[in-house]
């Protein structure tokens, strides 16, 4: 969307706490109260359900869940809430490494959306390597309940991190690839809007089904260690670079544009030169 008004980040932390830091290094995930401003959770909600309903009729998984990626590089003001410097600061806080973003998503769920999305490793679907301390924040843009289709997590579930993909839409999937993981506790966070989860990339987590009648919103930025290294994998991201004609060296660090790391949040302009093509080939669910 073009020319629209920008809408305020309002940030409600510079920081977290010992006890946050702990307990993300214990368990690959923690919760964070008041990430943002419960006004400025529901200002990006309407703005971003308007993007969600314009991409609905695109490619998603079996009707579970409706994804736009690096929608920083396509709408300048969810670039906003993406590179809201903050949200770095805290991520490199609780990994304890220089980090830099892999990509954004909006991710919607439909209203009475009775599908869930399985337990599941996030980084096991991207092309890294040298990357040990990716981590993810999912900002709720309203109140996220358990009947809303609020994320589940599998504590202490990252030290697995060899794991190949698993299968959204089977709810099994993670546990035959890992049948330890089976018995292992879950934990369920419902969320206030503006709260967040950071979680690392290899902690398992779901999200259920929606069984309310309003759409289910949520912001996700995800951090990759700042050396990390393309392996030649497969992925939406680095298929569109290459083929744009943006050199991916196999072996070599993910440092293009589309990667900033912190320091680089400052200088990056309103006209940051975009390094792929059309807008809509970024719109899609696959990680």
């Amino acid at each position: 969307m073009e020319n629209q008004a920008l809408i305020a980040v309002e940030s409600g932390r510079k920081a977290v706490s010992e006890k946050h830091i702990k307990d993300y290094q214990e368990n690959g995930f923690v919760k964070v109260s008041n990430l943002i401003s419960r006004e400025c959770a529901l200002n990006f909600r309407e703005y971003s359900k308007n993007l969600a309903v314009d991409n609905v009729n695109g490619r998603d998984h079996e009707g579970r869940l409706n994804q736009i990626v690096n929608v920083w590089q396509i709408d300048d003001v969810m670039k906003e809430l993406t590179l809201k410097e903050e949200f770095f600061s805290i991520a490199e806080q609780l990994s304890g490494v220089p980090l830099r973003i892999w990509h954004d998503h909006i991710l919607s769920k439909a209203p009475k959306n009775e599908l869930a999305t399985e337990w599941h490793q996030d980084q096991a679907y991207w092309p890294h390597q040298n990357s040990k301390n990716s981590i993810s924040v999912w900002i709720a843009l309203q109140d996220t309940t358990v009947e809303m289709g609020c994320m589940g997590f599998i504590p202490k579930s990252n030290i697995f991190d060899q794991l190949r993909t698993q299968e959204l839409d089977n709810s099994r999937s993670l546990y035959t690839i890992e049948p330890e993981l089976e018995f292992m506790e879950k934990r369920i966070v419902p969320l206030k809007a503006g709260d967040a989860t950071f979680h690392h990339g290899r902690t398992a987590h779901r999200g259920g089904p929606n069984l309310l009648d309003e759409w289910r919103m949520a912001h996700v930025v995800i951090y990759m260690d700042k050396c990390t290294e393309f392996n030649n994998g497969s992925h939406i991201i680095t298929n569109q670079l290459i083929e744009d004609g943006i050199e991916v060296p196999v072996g070599k660090e993910l440092n293009q544009t589309i990667f900033p790391c912190r320091e680089v949040l400052k200088t990056l302009k309103d006209d940051l030169k975009k390094d792929f093509s059309g807008k809509k080939k970024w719109r899609s669910l696959y990680k």
